[in-house]
């Protein structure tokens, strides 16, 4: 879950074309914490078009997931 720490890893070859990138500054691994973040579910009430809605229905079934649970996935992989 996200209460667990998260490790930054790069693979080899990410790691290796970052280095050339950050030849004169530091590259490094860091451990992140996101245990201060809330994760209380809550509801929340936005408009859009119906055939918007529909569509996010559609996808979220396809990939076995609530509407709610498609939109928070979007909104991470969008960089909320």
């Amino acid at each position: 879950g996200h209460n667990e720490h998260f490790r930054l890893v790069c693979e080899l070859t990410e790691c290796s074309t970052r280095l050339d990138e950050a030849r004169d500054g530091v590259l490094m691994l860091v451990d992140i914490h996101f245990d201060f973040l809330d994760e209380r579910v809550v509801p929340v009430n936005i408009s859009m078009p119906a055939y918007m809605r529909d569509r996010i229905g559609k996808a979220a079934k396809a990939a076995g997931m609530t509407r709610s649970a498609y939109l928070v996935q979007a909104a991470r992989a969008y960089g909320a």
